[in-house]
């Protein structure tokens, strides 16, 4: 590849994943842009709160679980009990919260993870590959969606086949994002109506989960709440917030990372190397961040990075900026699937501390799959169609559509 070629691509990829974050979160967007320009570490926002942009000591507070806390007036936890309840693992700190995780971590180990991700989306990632190898041209971002959506919905004991199982799978991602456009950027708690709201689509969310719960197999996340004796109130709550996780977060990943791909013309460089494939998804997630920015309520008063901090006061952290620190890497804008990643940044898109992500194992392993499937073509893939999702909380594709390039092409 050419230096003019790698530079046209690295400028068309920015180009479109700016579209993406503008048409989803106009206002976030160029709060985190100003925060990142002047402010690289902490900035207090009148109106706001705190903003946190900085690579180091965004995994600072990450680990800090007891002066930055998910479940204070000011985090988005308070929103998630309002409508999840008590227990959904994302608005709990402490002894109870690392107890509920240890009892689910066994679901999501790398040996588990692989067994039913090949059991359950094999013959989808085959199908996806057999597809463009035929020429067809495949929407990436729907196959993403009913990728993710049919592994929740195994996982989460429901029973399904065929066309039913493809609609229940886009419906979760379409309550998904119902559900997520409804946190606001100033965190506050909802009025009643957005409460009424939010709470039926919570209740479509988790429909069918019940049976699971009372009946299904402990290999499965309803199966599992009660073998631990959580309530079936309680179950919804933690089996809700695995959903939303397990399919928006993932499937905007893979989409936006086969775009990544196609944008800057390395889909080559990866055929030529699988080797370069784990490094390739831990850069694209770099680069895309599905979860851009997090919150948390400051426990106490005290001084960060020279910043004084009022105890009950929201900090907002730009995941999107902290992925991006010029202090700790290079062309942070240049997606390039042959980096090494600075220690700071090694896997901090998936969090840190008492929060990491759950569901790590299963989000790379979904990544691998329709990746390896799209490598094993005889040529690369191309763009045809896109259009960015607008409105939504997480920056996303509403439609990619991609084919695979003609001989010589």
């Amino acid at each position: 590849m050419t230096q003019e070629t790698w530079d046209t691509g690295a400028a068309l990829a920015q180009r479109n994943e700016r579209k993406l974050f503008i048409a989803a979160q106009p206002l976030g967007w160029a709060i985190s842009k100003w925060a990142m320009k002047r402010h690289p570490d902490v900035w207090h926002m009148p109106g706001l709160g705190y903003v946190v942009s900085g690579a180091e000591v965004t995994r600072e507070i990450l680990l800090d679980g007891k002066t930055y806390t998910k479940t204070g007036p000011a985090s988005t936890g308070v929103l998630m009990t309002q409508v999840l309840g008590e227990y959904a693992l994302l608005n709990m700190d402490g002894p109870p919260h690392i107890s509920l995780r240890r009892k689910l971590q066994d679901l999501f180990t790398p040996k588990y993870v692989r067994a039913v991700t090949d059991q359950v989306l094999g013959q989808l990632a085959t199908g996806l590959h057999d597809d463009l190898a035929a020429g067809r041209e495949v929407d990436v971002a729907r196959f993403a969606r009913v990728f993710t959506g049919t592994l929740l919905c195994h996982l989460t004991g429901m029973e399904l086949e065929g066309d039913a199982l493809e609609r229940r799978a886009l419906e979760l991602h379409d309550v998904g994002a119902q559900l997520t456009a409804l946190v606001p950027l100033r965190v506050r708690r909802l009025n009643e109506r957005k409460v009424k709201q939010a709470r039926e689509l919570f209740a479509r969310l988790v429909d069918g989960t019940d049976q699971a719960y009372r009946s299904g197999s402990p290999d499965t996340i309803p199966g599992r709440m009660r073998e631990i004796g959580l309530s079936l109130d309680e179950a919804r709550g933690v089996i809700g917030i695995l959903m939303l996780a397990g399919t928006e977060t993932t499937s905007t990943a893979i989409g936006r990372l086969v775009a990544l791909l196609c944008d800057t013309g390395q889909w080559t460089r990866l055929r030529q190397d699988p080797g370069l494939l784990d490094g390739a998804i831990d850069e694209g997630l770099r680069v895309v961040t599905p979860v851009p920015a997090f919150t948390r309520t400051i426990a106490r008063d005290h001084e960060l990075c020279g910043v004084q901090l009022k105890a009950n006061r929201l900090l907002l952290g730009f995941m999107t900026n902290a992925c991006r620190d010029p202090r700790v890497i290079a062309d942070a804008d240049h997606f390039d699937i042959g980096r090494d990643m600075p220690r700071p940044l090694r896997h901090l898109w998936f969090g840190a501390g008492p929060h990491f992500c759950l569901g790590f194992n299963l989000a790379k392993r979904e990544l691998s799959m329709v990746l390896e499937a799209i490598m094993r073509l005889e040529d690369e893939v191309e763009v045809v169609d896109r259009r960015a999702a607008r409105g939504v909380l997480l920056p996303t594709y509403e439609r990619l559509v991609i084919r695979m390039k003609e001989a010589g092409q």
